[in-house]
């Protein structure tokens, strides 16, 4: 009888563990947000997927490259949470390319994904409220003031 009560226990273990994993399907996708600030002559870029965060820093100063200034593997439920606030953004209904008053900082935003509307967006000092809601997702991934889009 003990034997069978161990099966059985193992078996719940099994289930319940497989069940929970998966509860965060995520199909591989990719995001990525560049900033350029014209005037600073600096560029950062932001690489996310459906395992790791990356930030990249460019200039155009002379001997400047581009180079990974932050790393991180990310979190199961972080990386859900994330993709599912980003499958609802309205992104089919953007256009590809927003030009302000005065036109100097850039920013651009592709997705790519299996679930996604592929897309690329390209803002000259423009404020579009769908691109928001983008960037405050990527500043919760990030999790990190210093790195933070919305300083």
């Amino acid at each position: 009888m003990k034997k069978n009560g161990f099966y059985t226990l193992l078996s719940m273990i099994v289930l319940t563990f497989s069940f929970c994993s998966s509860d965060y399907k995520i199909d591989r996708f990719s995001l990525e947000y560049t900033n350029w600030y014209g005037s600073e002559g600096v560029m950062y870029k932001y690489v996310i997927n459906q395992d790791s965060l990356r930030i990249h820093y460019d200039c155009d100063f002379e001997n400047c490259k581009d180079t990974i200034i932050y790393q991180k593997v990310l979190n199961k439920k972080k990386v859900y949470n994330f993709y599912s606030k980003l499958k609802k953004i309205k992104t089919d209904t953007l256009k590809k390319f927003y030009v302000g008053e005065y036109p100097h900082d850039r920013e651009v935003i592709e997705i790519k994904g299996d679930s996604l509307n592929n897309i690329r967006i390209i803002l000259r000092d423009y404020y579009h409220p769908e691109v928001e809601k983008i960037t405050l997702e990527i500043d919760k991934i990030v999790n990190l003031k210093k790195f933070s889009i919305h300083n």
